[in-house]
């Protein structure tokens, strides 16, 4: 007869007593669920049963679960001021302040401002600068070269769209 030492190794898994009972609360239907909760009631005095947390048997009113909508009794005018006052709540940004914030980035002495003053003026609802630059040159007396320079210095401003399209 011969002796062997040997060694293995073998993994278990063990359910707890807990998990066990819980696993087998969650496959019980509400049916098996009530009466195994009154069972518990009447084993365990310190526990206090009342009809009313009883699970239901039955459909509910879905209205009774859900909430209702809320009835509109404002008309459309009423409606359309209370709209009118949120928006006054976050004032809009107003085009004189985008013009400021514009020549506010000019570097001093990079062109003349009273000509990117105009060009500003000039933007279209869009940002984009549609005025040919002779026709500028033309208006303001200044020439034409110095009006493509002072162009060419705004659309390196912030915000982006100081763009000139023809």
């Amino acid at each position: 007869m011969e002796l062997n030492y040997g060694m293995s190794l073998e993994q278990k898994q063990q359910l707890s007593q807990n998990q066990i009972q819980s696993l087998e609360l969650l496959a019980m239907d509400s049916v098996e669920l009530s009466e195994f909760l009154q069972d518990e009631y009447l084993e365990n005095p310190l526990l206090d049963y009342s009809e009313e947390h009883a699970m239901p048997g039955g459909r509910e009113d879905i209205g009774q679960t859900y909430e209702q909508p809320p009835v509109l009794e404002q008309n459309y005018d009423d409606t359309a001021e209370e709209e009118d006052r949120r928006r006054k709540d976050i004032p809009m940004p107003e085009t004189e302040s985008i013009k400021n914030y514009i020549l506010d980035q000019l570097p001093d002495g990079a062109c003349s401002r009273k000509l990117a003053e105009f060009m500003t003026d000039c933007l279209d609802d869009n940002g984009f600068f549609t005025i040919p630059t002779e026709e500028v040159a033309q208006k303001t007396g200044v020439p034409e070269a110095e009006v493509s320079w002072t162009l060419k210095v705004l659309q390196e401003l912030e915000p982006m769209g100081f763009s000139h399209r023809t």
